[in-house]
């Protein structure tokens, strides 16, 4: 072998070992960067050379550096993003709910109706008394008051819900926008012989993120483009996109979730439900608050009703009769949240017609027993269940859904977690395995240099001798 030959060689496993070093560094640089693929220098020979009968090496070079992509690992994790997307939504809106209905420490609906019907007992004992009377408004009105709360604080949350779809859904038009523009990026830089691993990195990110939004499929096609599948519809194909918006529906004034196709567009709100935080958004807004929101309404309708329809038949203290206690509901919808007491008693204790009859005034008491067996009677859910254990129910309802809702979010990071786990395995960096490489590296590229310096010296040597 000539020495012009060993100095080719020691020169390429130089170049070689340099640009292995140089992505060991760059893993470590990158060990912490989200969507980014551990890389390697794929080191090959340079073949071999036939001289004199002798097939002789010509050395080493980098032919490429690869990335230790799975796409299918990427894919488990990114449907586990839909999942902790989704359950941290609903963990966070059933928080602000369970807050919204529950007793707490002071009591709420519940202590408030108890109260309420505990101070009619006593009225009982003495119905002429105006502390007593003026105690039973008192308790009513507190009633009425934790009823409009809570109602009002669960539409509060349906219609942040609903708010939150729109701004979701703009999100979901920007990644779009961003995974096609890497996509156009990437391909023409993979046209010139190129790796984009960098490009891909940031395309994973996004990707990942779109998935915490809604139910995301992408694909890999020709050249290293990806096609992205958001709520069973195209999103991103090659470098195009298409645009996602929220708009009111012209009924019901619900946000729709819409997609652009050509010069028109489609509703896709239906195949967002179960996945992403859109799909907590949607699960919210449709289901979750308009139960609690129906059975608080169907309580408030009942017990203004019922109780109109018994306290209109007793008398006052002033002798009249016919008048209502609370203000009588429009209908079940919306009774919770217009649940108050009625002008022609607000305010005056006379007006509470506790005697059955005209002449047991000041100090019958029928009426008042008939309004107090209301507490016991079982007239709500056909018969079945009394205010207090139908409002108890409820409660109880809401306190499981939460409940489930925090387990859920808690199971969703764990599955989240093991998925990144199983996905770092084979693409993570790991800073130990690095270590070890650079070292090895090292060892080589010293190596490389000593022979280097040799033949540099056996050349002058024979240059001297020359």
């Amino acid at each position: 072998m000539s020495l012009f030959a060993v100095i080719n060689n020691a020169g390429s496993a130089l170049m070689a070992q340099g640009r292995a070093i140089q992505t060991t560094a760059n893993n470590v640089s990158n060990a912490e960067t989200p969507g980014y693929a551990r890389q390697r220098a794929e080191l090959t020979p340079m073949g071999t050379l036939r001289r004199q009968g002798v097939l002789t090496g010509q050395g080493v070079r980098a032919s490429q550096v690869t990335a230790a992509y799975d796409r299918f690992a990427q894919g488990q994790v990114n449907e586990r993003f839909g999942e902790d997307g989704f359950a941290r939504g609903m963990a966070a809106d059933m928080r602000a709910i369970e807050v919204a209905v529950g007793e707490g420490e002071v009591g709420g609906m519940g202590a408030a109706l108890s109260a309420f019907f505990d101070s009619l007992s006593a009225l009982e004992a003495d119905p002429s008394s105006p502390a007593l009377r003026l105690d039973v408004l008192s308790r009513a009105e507190s009633f009425t008051v934790s009823m409009n709360r809570a109602v009002q604080s669960v539409e509060r949350q349906q219609a942040d819900a609903n708010e939150r779809i729109t701004d979701l859904a703009s999100r979901v038009s920007v990644l779009g926008e961003e995974i096609a523009a890497i996509n156009r990026d990437l391909v023409e830089l993979e046209a010139g012989g190129q790796l984009a691993h960098d490009l891909r990195a940031q395309r994973t990110v996004r990707l990942e993120e779109l998935a915490t939004l809604g139910p995301t499929r992408a694909e890999t096609g020709p050249g290293g483009s990806l096609t992205v599948v958001f709520g069973g519809q195209t999103l991103v194909e090659k470098a195009t996109s298409r645009q996602v918006f929220g708009q009111a529906d012209p009924v019901t004034g619900d946000i729709q979730v819409r997609m652009s196709f050509g010069t028109t567009d489609f509703d896709i709100t239906g195949a967002l439900g179960g996945s992403g935080e859109l799909g907590a958004a949607l699960q919210i807004r449709d289901q979750v608050a308009p139960e609690i929101i129906d059975e608080l309404d169907n309580l408030a309708f009942e017990v203004a009703n019922q109780f109109n329809a018994i306290h209109s038949a007793g008398f006052g203290l002033d002798g009249v009769t016919g008048r209502n206690f609370f203000s009588p509901p429009a209908g079940v919808a919306g009774a919770a949240s217009a649940l108050n007491l009625d002008a022609a008693v607000a305010g005056n204790p006379d007006a509470i017609q506790g005697a059955s009859t005209a002449g047991s005034v000041p100090g019958g008491n029928g009426n008042l027993i008939a309004l107090g067996n209301l507490s016991t009677a079982q007239t709500m859910s056909g018969g079945t269940r009394s205010f207090s254990s139908f409002l108890g129910q409820t409660l109880s309802q809401v306190g499981s859904d939460a409940a489930a809702a925090y387990a859920d979010e808690t199971l969703a990071a764990a599955g989240l977690s093991a998925a990144q786990d199983l996905r770092d395995a084979v693409s993570g960096v790991s800073l130990e395995e690095e270590a070890v490489d650079l070292m090895r590296f090292q060892d080589a590229y010293q190596a490389a240099a000593r022979v280097m310096a040799t033949a540099n010296e056996l050349f002058d040597d024979l240059l001297s001798i020359l």
